[in-house]
């Protein structure tokens, strides 16, 4: 009866947007069956007690959907219906579980981290730039089609100043779990950037190709501008330039969030920075988030098959190259074996030792 309709619910992935016990279908069935029993009305329902006290809502049982989430058209300033608490109660751990990591002992890294830990509070305390502007979230930034909530990267498309030109990227990754800033080689070379122009790098990272480790070319400093002519902001970002092949132009990590004080919103596919003149949104494309998606898990694939490919072909060459050299290599400390010629002669070194012999050439004397 606490379940979404019966009646109504004809296929379980929509389910109604009311209880059975609310159908008015199922009133008139209850007040057919009093009727019959001699009762005017029909009889209280028994008093609630342990678990059942609890208030169920309809909006609990209904399964999580991965289909378009829809609002209504127009604007979204309607306040929404209020959230049930439902499950939403605190409750006490059991059990804590704590990982333990170990700490590099080296000294500079040891000094680091006891300045840190033993820093004093200013007494005037400092604030970062733009610390004065509030990003908030609310039902306001919903947009009108929400296809499967987080399955989609935020994909971007700021404005980068080159050495000569201007040029706007469609495709720029913002990645929260990045801790470096990357540029392709084909957007650096869109921006006239050349080799020459680059800094030296000691970063190494992972991640591209399963088990190996890539370093990037070098490094360098765009300035990125993100927002329209009425409002915009402009900060100078620190890429790490690679060699690699990539569907995206570049990759936005936490230093340049934190460089724009930026938050980005997984649901609503958005991120808001603060802007001379205000809060400024930048809104993700669905479309392009797919197609950059489907092309890098192509890429990757393919990256992989490569360096299973090589690493077959090494082993190949091993195999064939100690399969040749097998007779060679069963017995590695013995020299070459001695093979006289016919045109030889045993002597015997001492009479009395007739069994030790050495053996010479016919045409020898045996003084």
């Amino acid at each position: 009866m606490n379940q979404p309709c019966r009646w109504h619910t004809p296929d379980p992935t929509k389910p109604a947007n009311h209880l059975t016990k609310d159908c008015s279908r199922t009133k008139r069935l209850m007040t057919k069956a009093a009727m019959k029993e001699g009762f005017e009305t029909l009889p209280p329902p028994p008093p609630l007690t342990g678990a059942n006290a609890q208030p169920v809502y309809a909006q609990q049982t209904r399964p999580q959907q991965q289909g378009v989430h829809q609002v209504a058209q127009g604007n979204n300033n309607h306040a929404p219906p209020p959230t049930p608490q439902g499950r939403n109660v605190y409750h006490d751990p059991d059990v804590c579980c704590v990982v333990f990591v170990t700490e590099p002992r080296d000294r500079q890294s040891m000094h680091r981290r006891s300045m840190e830990v033993n820093a004093v509070i200013p007494a005037v305390p400092k604030y970062m730039l733009w610390s004065e502007q509030e990003i908030t979230w609310s039902f306001k930034d919903h947009p009108k089609v929400m296809p499967n909530p987080g399955g989609y990267a935020l994909v971007v498309d700021p404005i980068m100043h080159g050495t000569s030109s201007r040029v706007r990227f469609s495709k720029v990754l913002v990645d929260n779990g990045s801790s470096i800033n990357i540029m392709y080689r084909h957007a650096m070379h869109t921006l006239g950037i050349t080799e020459n122009m680059l800094e030296p790098s000691r970063t190494t990272f992972h991640g591209i190709v399963p088990g190996l480790s890539c370093s990037p070319m070098g490094k360098v400093r765009v300035d990125v501008l993100f927002g329209s002519r009425d409002n915009c902001r402009v900060e100078n970002i620190l890429f790490e330039v690679v060699d690699l092949d990539s569907p995206y132009h570049a990759l936005l990590g936490r230093p340049a969030l934190a460089k724009f004080m930026a938050s980005t919103h997984t649901a609503y596919l958005k991120m808001k920075m603060p802007a001379p003149n205000g809060p400024l949104t930048v809104v993700g494309n669905y479309t392009i988030s797919l197609e950059t998606a489907s092309a890098g898990s192509n890429l990757a694939e393919s990256l992989v098959i490569a360096e299973e490919k090589r690493r077959m072909q090494t082993a190949v060459a091993l195999a064939q190259s100690s399969q040749l050299n097998l007779a060679a290599m069963s017995d590695p400390l013995s020299g070459p074996a001695f093979k006289p010629t016919k045109e030889t002669k045993d002597i015997v070194l001492d009479p009395a030792y007739p069994e030790r012999t050495v053996r010479i050439g016919a045409g020898l004397n045996e003084a």
